[in-house]
């Protein structure tokens, strides 16, 4: 409905959110691009990372929606899409750093340092 505000909070490609953008704004609705971090058990209490994006009439919708879902939200410059592409950069950490700590702990059970302790350490030192 012409006026009406559409937000997306799946992890799309920005490519994508900005082709939405245009279609839903030719259209007269404002729209946000606005992935999110932090699965469900954050959801349900309303913890979640949010990372909305698009012009600045589109985000003036989702105020206060946003502080009702999300703890951190942090509003990316740039126009749709580049939340998403906030979102991307993000997962592609998450990722390299999953990978580098099943090296790590590889190392560990090779050289016969106790995994689990060795995860301990990591959890409550400087590498958490």
């Amino acid at each position: 409905k012409k006026g009406s505000c559409v937000m997306v909070c799946s992890t799309v490609t920005a490519k994508w959110a900005k082709k939405a953008n245009g279609i839903f704004r030719s259209k007269g609705i404002y729209f946000v691009d606005c992935p999110v971090s932090g699965g469900p058990a954050r959801a349900l209490t309303g913890n979640l990372t949010m990372m909305p994006s698009g012009d600045q009439e589109s985000l003036s919708f989702t105020e206060g929606l946003l502080d009702d879902m999300g703890r951190d939200i942090h509003i990316i410059k740039g126009g749709a899409g580049m939340g998403s592409t906030a979102k991307m950069v993000h997962q592609l950490l998450a990722g390299v750093h999953i990978c580098c700590a099943a090296e790590a702990l590889a190392l560990a059970a090779k050289a016969g340092v106790n995994v689990e302790q060795v995860y301990n350490i990591v959890n409550s030192a400087a590498g958490a």
